[in-house]
């Protein structure tokens, strides 16, 4: 919280998912509508998340972590049972539910935005999730020698899908666990989703997140423009402390206008 502060922000849309009253899968809020995402093989039925009836079964815990680096008491801040399935796709490994109505986690947690692109060889990516059902932990660094940077970077763009049908995926060699199925895989540069993890096996696996954006919204459930972009927007100076005669600079960024001009 205090060396990342804007990853750390970030890993507050991530969530823990518990089927049964036991430890599955990591999931995340992917829409200003409280749209959640996760990987389809997420259940402990029959490997395809593709039923209202599993997702009754399960609760979505926020911000479960330890109060203090190490500590040993984790907490849920927020969870919610439930909700309505929307839809799933097997070779992509994702499904899509809604939160419940009159549950708003979006409101107190924000959003991970869709990076709709192809993630660059050896761009620097980070990992948020709940591997082995433990408290949120980051991915951030690596010792691996293709990291040269000391920290997670893309290794391939692509790898064998390891669920099935050909499209290609992301590979990189930043750790996880089973747990971590689910987890968004962020680019350090936008802080936004490039990867849906989803496989071990070095090097470790991601659906490529424009293939999930594509698919969805040729569908019957097309996320809204808000997860591509924040419609909330920034505000931001270029200092924290000024003289009486100092100059302050404002930014202000409006994602909503990406694509009809500069949204600076």
């Amino acid at each position: 919280q205090a060396s990342h502060p804007e990853e750390y922000e970030e890993g507050r849309a991530v969530a823990r998912i518990v089927m049964d009253g036991s430890a599955l899968c990591t999931a995340w809020l992917v829409s200003c509508d409280n749209h959640v995402i996760t990987n389809n093989h997420c259940t402990w039925d029959d490997n395809d998340f593709d039923t209202q009836g599993e997702l009754n079964r399960m609760e979505f815990q926020f911000m479960y972590q330890d109060a203090t680096c190490g500590g040993g008491s984790p907490t849920v801040e927020y969870s919610f049972m439930g909700g309505t399935w929307l839809e799933n796709h097997h070779n992509l490994d994702y499904t899509l539910i809604q939160a419940p109505a009159g549950e708003n986690p979006a409101a107190t947690y924000g959003w991970l935005t869709i990076d709709n692109r192809l993630a660059d060889i050896d761009e620097l990516i980070y990992i948020v999730g709940h591997p082995s059902g433990r408290p949120k932990e980051y991915g951030l660094e690596s010792t691996h020698p293709s990291d040269a940077s000391g920290f997670c970077e893309v290794y391939s763009q692509n790898e064998p899908a390891c669920i099935g049908g050909s499209v290609p995926e992301i590979g990189y060699m930043c750790d996880t666990e089973g747990g971590n199925s689910g987890s968004p895989v962020l680019s350090r540069a936008t802080n936004k989703v490039v990867s849906l993890h989803h496989c071990a096996n070095c090097p470790n696996r991601g659906v490529r997140i424009q293939n999930v954006w594509a698919n969805n919204q040729a569908g019957a459930h097309p996320l809204p423009p808000c997860s591509l972009t924040n419609e909330l927007g920034t505000v931001e100076l270029d200092r924290e402390g000024y003289r009486c005669s100092g100059t302050l600079t404002v930014l202000v960024n409006d994602e909503s206008l990406i694509g009809t001009g500069d949204p600076q």
